[in-house]
């Protein structure tokens, strides 16, 4: 019996030191790309689910990008809002609106008020925008910034991963992790995210090995209906809340993947969602209809298909125009 333990010991320290070797040469001689929001970014929040941490400069690292997130005291990303501008615009949105990958000051809604400061008299754009939300955080914020901001103009970046989500993502010893598996594991992974270099090439030969099987299933199946009513009841919520207000609220469809107007079950999708957004007197734009249609990979990273620099400063030119449209 005491042989088979120590049996045991000497293989799981063999491991333990193997693995640690691993660590130390991957560090040194072939540092990973590692995928991570550093702790301490994200915290809890009655309102929304969970914002950013007020006034924190973290990084986040992924294989395309490491950059810096500043939060300011409302816990959002980037500078204050102007609570006392003559007009004021309160943008709702996931990572694409917050610009994740890029610095402060090119994600979409930064370009846009730097094109309007001084243009226009007074003019504030409040971004709210975080990686991860859906309508139920964003709803959230909606309420909460109503009355807080007092916006004159809410616009909502729909991007098309929000489809059936109803529960938000959530804050555990200062990761921000997803709302599946063991719950007592996740910090561990997320620490895991943010520390180790063999655990990043070991989770990309892992999505490497699972990918060829993935394919064989059907590449193109119908979204269900169910998912886009729950994204659907979101936006007509949100479109009645800011009618109480007599604020206008516009939805902007997000292309798919940034620049791509995606298969076939997604264009019907989307056409499901503009049936039922004219149904409900939903003020829309279809951003699908302007993607650049030369050269699209360029206005995107390739790890994970956000907008760049040259993407976010590509779509703030549509922003402006929306505003700009609104104010006339």
């Amino acid at each position: 019996m005491k042989d088979k333990f120590f049996t045991f010991i000497i293989i799981l320290l063999s491991c333990l030191i193997s693995v640690l070797a691993a660590e130390l040469f991957l560090r040194f001689f072939l540092p990973q790309p590692l995928y991570s929001f550093e702790k301490g970014l994200f915290m809890s929040s009655p309102d929304y689910g969970y914002a950013l941490t007020p006034n924190v400069e973290k990084y986040h690292r992924q294989p395309d990008y490491n950059y810096t997130i500043k939060s300011n005291s409302k816990g959002f990303r980037g500078r204050e809002p102007g609570i006392n501008a003559d007009t004021r615009i309160l943008v709702l949105g996931d990572s694409y609106g917050m610009g994740q990958g890029v610095s402060e000051g090119k994600s979409i809604c930064d370009l846009a008020h730097q094109h309007f400061k001084g243009s226009v008299k007074s003019l504030d754009i409040f971004n709210t925008s975080i990686s991860g939300y859906a309508g139920i955080n964003e709803i959230g914020v909606l309420k909460r910034q109503l009355k807080d901001y007092k916006p004159h103009i809410v616009i909502l970046l729909f991007f098309w991963n929000d489809l059936g989500v109803t529960e938000s993502l959530r804050v555990q010893n200062g990761y921000l992790v997803v709302n599946y598996g063991n719950s007592q594991t996740a910090p561990l992974r997320e620490w895991l995210n943010n520390n180790s270099h063999f655990y990043a090439l070991l989770k990309r030969s892992w999505y490497a090995f699972k990918s060829p099987k993935a394919k064989t299933a059907d590449p193109d199946p119908a979204i269900p209906q169910s998912d886009i009513d729950v994204a659907l009841d979101y936006i007509i919520r949100m479109k009645g809340i800011c009618d109480q207000q007599n604020t206008v609220f516009v939805t902007i469809l997000l292309p798919v993947d940034g620049v791509y107007a995606g298969s076939p079950a997604m264009q019907a999708c989307r056409e499901t969602m503009i049936k039922e957004l004219k149904k409900n007197a939903v003020l829309y734009r279809d951003w699908t209809l302007i993607v650049p249609q030369e050269g699209k990979k360029q206005y995107i990273f390739g790890h994970d298909q956000h907008w760049n620099e040259l993407g976010n400063a590509y779509f703030s030119r549509y922003l402006i125009q929306v505003i700009d449209d609104v104010l006339k």
